[in-house]
């Protein structure tokens, strides 16, 4: 593994070996102007030559080193959701945080799963269904990091997190994302099984592993399972019934014992044994909950606390409050999460009142999103007048109080885990819209007023958060007339396109009961292929209005609004263009098939059959691709 660091010095040794080839070069010339080809200057002569030849082997040693790490380098950016493909590998995958306990026994299981010669599906869930905090999504990150892992799929190795809230064109955002690390001309859709299609295509011929993180239903599973001949899909989930019934599954519970005490003994000076097991019985062994009270321990001794003294009073706590007397019964939901509580109360008790109530305020962020540290700032300056460096420096606090999954500087940016998001919604209920409220007005100043409006169509693109967000905090704030507003706006609409892609603009649209709005999501979830960014600049919007009816009375206001954000000499629709989709059309089933020339649908609707020039019946069920027979030709 490379990265840009590394890649500077192949590129100086070629400078140099150019420049001594040059200067031996320069010198046999200038020897052979003066002096002719006589003996006069044998030595100069000499001395040119071997510049020149070593000059030669100095760049080739470059170049050659360079190709390598051209062809073979594997770069892995800090943003977990992105990756870099050197050649044509992707690599996209979380980086480890370096302080992981490894879980061996585990572990070892899982990467046989995956390594296995007839892998297709391995899937890590818990005994528990629902519950959360066990370590699937670390265990799965160190299977994704593991060296016999990324030896063995040299097709690349990719994550996707989705999370419960996840679905329609928000989920096949996220696979059309992984499928352009692949390809990147593969089109934008709006439907998950159009995308999985997509994702399957661009997967098949690869030896590849797609890591499946957090996935809640079986809706979320299946496009995933589309295509992909040479693909190992790793699926972690808390639901064990949307695991496809051939999978093979490793149930993934508390910690071991030793991998306990290792957890709550890191950075720690030694502890008594005795207190150290009491503790982990009072626990549970359960990963999540040894990891806050190993935070709140850490963060008490960094401030000059006695590690045994700290952690006594952390287990007193759990007892002496009703949580749990001698262990924690992880098989039971109320019970954990009184222990979650607890535990995370503690660790807030070290914190300032400001610094609880910006605890709180994390809240308002969606499941699984990385908080942008900059939208964090922006935040904590409108509610508490924070500058960006207490910003930091909080972060990291939380941080080392394990109140957050994860935090980095380079770039800035926060992951909750799911379980703290839990307890922080839980702790928010009745608050929950002013805190949307919060986050909206904390931007409000970086963009104009335009009629007494915030003008949020002019956010400049690098503003990823908004683009994808504001529609979401609008409408979890209240704010349904300005919601209502920005959706028929065609600034937001084309720029939403531009920055998001068609799937964003769906799921903002379906925010509005408007049912213009809803009428134009069905216009862009049955043209989504046609609304990418087009060349020159300006082309979408023309794109756009092509696509909406001109008959439509739901949209008519909206795609005469969108007339006027076209600029410049365009083709405009005289009639109805005889291509667009019907408008009962509420699905295209992709297949690479062949013509279709047969098709049979059972009475209920349930499941279809369509036949082709290959030869092949293939069988759709819930318009899901289960499986196609070669039958004789006639």
């Amino acid at each position: 593994m490379s990265t840009d660091r590394g890649r500077w010095w192949p590129n100086l040794v070629v400078v140099i070996g150019v420049t001594l080839l040059l200067a031996g070069v320069a010198r046999l010339v200038l020897v052979w102007v003066l002096h002719g080809a006589g003996p006069a200057d044998a030595e100069a002569s000499v001395l040119g030559s071997i510049l020149a030849v070593l000059g030669a082997l100095v760049a080739l040693i470059g170049w050659a080193r360079r190709h390598r790490q051209g062809a073979a380098g594997v770069t892995v950016t800090e943003p977990p959701a992105q990756a870099v493909a050197s050649g044509t590998v992707p690599i996209s995958i979380p980086p480890l945080r370096g302080d992981e306990v490894i879980r061996p026994e585990l572990l070892r299981r899982l990467v046989e799963a995956v390594l296995s010669p007839d892998a297709l599906v391995v899937g890590m869930t818990t005994g528990l269904v629902g519950a959360g905090g066990f370590g699937k999504t670390t265990l799965a990150r160190l299977v994704a990091h593991d060296p016999s892992v990324r030896q063995h799929f040299t097709g690349g190795v990719v994550w996707v997190t989705v999370g419960q809230d996840s679905a329609g064109p928000d989920l096949a955002g996220l696979i059309t994302s992984t499928a352009r690390l692949f390809d990147r001309g593969v089109p934008d859709l709006t439907d998950p099984l159009a995308a999985g299609t997509e994702l399957g295509r661009v997967l098949d011929g690869r030896r590849t592993l797609v890591v499946i993180d957090d996935v809640w239903s079986t809706g979320q599973v299946e496009p995933f399972l589309l295509g992909g001949d040479q693909v190992v899909r790793l699926i972690t989930t808390r639901q064990r019934d949307v695991l496809p019934a051939s999978v093979v599954a490793v149930n993934v519970d508390r910690m071991t014992t030793e991998e306990a005490r290792q957890l709550l003994n890191a950075d720690l000076l030694s502890l008594p044994q005795g207190l150290v097991d009491e503790v982990l019985a009072v626990c549970g062994r359960w990963p999540v909950l040894l990891s806050l009270v190993h935070g709140t321990v850490r963060e008490a001794v960094a401030a000059g606390g006695d590690p045994v003294a700290e952690l006594q009073h952390v287990l007193t706590a759990l007892q002496t409050d009703g949580v749990t007397v001698t262990a924690l019964d992880v098989t039971d939901a109320a019970a954990r999460g009184r222990a979650v509580a607890r535990t995370i109360e503690l660790g807030l008790a070290r914190l300032s009142p400001a610094e609880r109530d910006r605890y709180l305020e994390l809240a308002v962020f969606g499941e699984d999103v990385v908080i942008p540290g900059d939208v964090l700032a922006q935040l904590w300056a409108h509610t508490g007048g924070w500058s960006l460096f207490q910003t930091r420096v909080f972060c990291r606090r939380l941080a080392s109080l394990a109140l957050v999954a994860d935090y980095r500087d380079h770039p800035s940016r926060m992951q909750l885990h799911d379980v703290m998001r839990s307890y922080l919604r839980e702790q928010t209920r009745a608050r929950r819209a002013k805190l949307d409220q919060a986050i909206v007005g904390a931007h409000r100043g970086i963009v104009p007023r335009r009629a007494g409006r915030s003008a949020w169509a002019e956010l400049d693109s690098n503003h990823d958060y908004l683009w994808s967000w504001l529609p979401s905090h609008l409408w979890g704030g209240g704010l349904y007339d300005e919601l209502g507003a920005l959706l028929d706006d065609p600034g937001w609409l084309l720029g939403k396109l531009e920055n998001v892609g068609p799937a964003g603009l769906e799921a903002d649209l379906l925010l509005s009961t408007d049912p213009a709005h809803q009428a134009l999501a069905t216009v862009v979830r049955q043209n989504a292929n046609v609304l990418a960014p087009l060349d020159p600049p300006g082309s979408l919007a023309a794109t756009f209005v092509s696509r909406i009816p001109p008959n439509n009375a739901p949209t008519m206001r909206i795609r005469e609004l969108l007339h006027t954000a076209i600029t410049g000499p365009h083709l405009a629709t005289i009639n109805t263009p005889p291509d667009l989709p019907h408008p009962a059309l509420t699905r295209v089933l992709l297949c690479r098939c062949t013509w279709v020339n047969a098709l049979a649908v059972e009475p209920g609707g349930r499941w279809l059959a369509s036949g082709g020039d290959d030869g092949r019946v293939r069988v759709w069920d819930g318009c899901v691709l289960r499986g196609g027979v070669r039958v004789p030709r006639w």
